[in-house]
């Protein structure tokens, strides 16, 4: 079976083993029925400029029932960003402290050409349970990246109607 990730050019599947073993993991939602691939960018557009308080905190909801797979980080001239993702259903925090986009793989293909974006597995699929509310905090890597826009991707597989 071959799953998205794997189509990307800047796939590793040698990358420390951890992408093969994650992948594992997400392969079967790829042909379940009663899930929808979706990919999310979180904050909205309108709230991605970093202001000059040097904090962007975004609250969203995904659809309970949900499974989150994964998260790309970008755009790459922003990077890197720290951050912090917050389940507030269980108030689970994503990462033990907040996370720099420098700790995602490097997406780099064999070609040499850099990916504009750094994507991360999850170790495990991430169930959403309650009302789906998270809350998404950034930071920027520099004084100099005020004003500039930061957002990450996540990689949803959303509960539809069973066919």
């Amino acid at each position: 079976m071959i799953t998205p990730f794997q189509l990307d050019a800047s796939w590793r599947d040698y990358w420390n083993t951890y992408s093969p073993v994650a992948n594992a993991q997400i392969a079967p939602l790829t042909d379940n029925t009663c899930y929808a691939p979706r990919i999310r960018m979180v904050p909205d557009p309108t709230q991605q400029n970093m202001p000059s308080s040097g904090k962007i905190e975004y609250n969203f909801v995904v659809a309970p029932g949900s499974i989150m797979w994964g998260m790309w980080a970008g755009p790459a001239a922003q990077l890197p960003f720290t951050m912090q993702l917050t389940d507030i259903a269980i108030g689970h925090r994503m990462f033990q402290e907040p996370a720099s986009t420098v700790c995602l793989p490097n997406s780099t293909n064999s070609q040499g050409s850099t990916s504009p974006y750094n994507y991360a597995l999850f170790p495990c699929p991430w169930p959403v349970v309650g009302d789906g509310l998270f809350t998404l905090e950034i930071w920027p890597g520099s004084s100099a990246n005020i004003g500039k826009r930061h957002f990450i991707i996540l990689g949803c597989a959303e509960i539809n109607e069973c066919s």
